[in-house]
């Protein structure tokens, strides 16, 4: 989780152009967990959502060809 602030950001690991959203907790650590997706399905995202709906990515890894991107 994000600190030093008066709420808690909820963060989630993506895979863009899939519907595979897993929601990142507590204990576990965000860039692991992304490392391990991006191993699994070649390309996975960092996100978390702003209180306006904005989409924030906060890191990535893998090969964005994996997932039709580029």
């Amino acid at each position: 989780m994000i600190k030093n602030y008066p709420f808690n950001i909820e963060r989630f690991i993506e895979v863009p152009n899939t519907n595979i959203k897993e929601p990142v907790l507590n204990n576990q650590w965000a860039d692991e967990l992304c490392l391990q997706i991006a191993d699994d399905y070649g390309y996975a995202e960092v996100v978390w959502y702003a209180l306006n709906g904005k989409r924030v990515v906060e890191g990535c890894y893998g090969d964005l060809g994996a997932v039709g991107i580029i």
